[in-house]
């Protein structure tokens, strides 16, 4: 059990809590009814539907992540896939900690298996101070609250920026992907066409750079991707426009970060089979 895992497993136990919380008075009065029947009380009391369907389905999610988390490894596609298409759709249905399963599930799905040799191809900074001042003038977000950059070394002048990044978010992240962003309020638009990328809004590009905008309630947002002949870098800018903003893209931004480096190198890999 490595990274997603293990978050997975404090998810389950924050869901579980969160459960007990919003369903105290049911669980109250489930426990009454064993005081006065005894065990039998247990037996048929959840209906199909009600209050107490509704807990039990809520809190049986916590122990059933905690065992999914036991065994889930970057690089797991099909698990990873299934729990981000969970996570998005409890997102939208109710409460708990559904969104954490979405980033913990495309976490899972994206990143490549672990490897020690091939985690040291991808370099990366954070911060906007961090930057060099060539990274932060491809951005046209003049109030950056947010920047992280990676760069993979390889041959990459075979492919221009935009090959490389419908590889990446189109090819790679696709519609999982997607999905995840509108989850974080970021409004991407799926329908294809050749002045957006993986729903994000080509705003502008040149030989060797294109930039992707996106905006949604809390900020604003660009993806960066340049390349020369031996390097391929994607950036990553944020601007919050609301104090919400910090909240929502500070934990996504932890797992964006462990994702990078594998969207590069897969994007490497689906180029050269073209």
């Amino acid at each position: 059990m490595t990274g997603p895992g293990r978050w997975l497993q404090v998810v389950a136990l924050g869901h579980g809590a969160l459960g007990v919380w919003i369903y105290r008075d049911v669980l109250a009065e489930t426990a009454r009814a064993v005081r006065t029947r005894g065990p039998a009380a247990l037996v048929g009391a959840v209906p199909d539907r009600g209050d107490r369907a509704t807990a039990f389905w809520f809190l049986a999610a916590a122990p059933a992540l905690w065992s999914v988390g036991r065994t889930l490894e970057p690089g797991d596609r099909a698990a990873g896939g299934v729990l981000a298409a969970t996570g998005v759709a409890g997102s939208v249905l109710m409460p708990g900690g559904f969104p954490a399963v979405a980033v913990l599930g495309a976490w899972a799905a994206l990143a490549p298996a672990r490897h020690p040799v091939r985690d040291t191809v991808v370099t990366g900074l954070v911060g906007v101070a961090s930057a060099p001042s060539a990274v932060r003038a491809r951005t046209t977000l003049g109030d950056t609250d947010y920047l992280d950059h990676f760069t993979l070394t390889t041959g990459a002048d075979a492919w221009t920026a935009e090959q490389w990044a419908r590889a990446m978010f189109e090819d790679v992240g696709g519609t999982g992907a997607q999905a995840i962003w509108r989850g974080l309020g970021v409004r991407v638009d799926p329908r294809p066409s050749p002045d957006r990328v993986a729903g994000w809004t080509v705003d502008g590009r040149g030989a060797e750079w294109i930039r992707l905008a996106a905006t949604s309630w809390w900020g604003r947002a660009q993806l960066v991707v340049h390349r020369d002949a031996e390097q391929v870098s994607l950036t990553t800018v944020m601007a919050h426009d609301r104090a919400a903003g910090r909240g929502i893209w500070g934990p996504a931004s932890a797992v964006h970060r462990r994702l990078v480096p594998g969207l590069l190198r897969a994007a490497r890999t689906v180029l050269a089979r073209t």
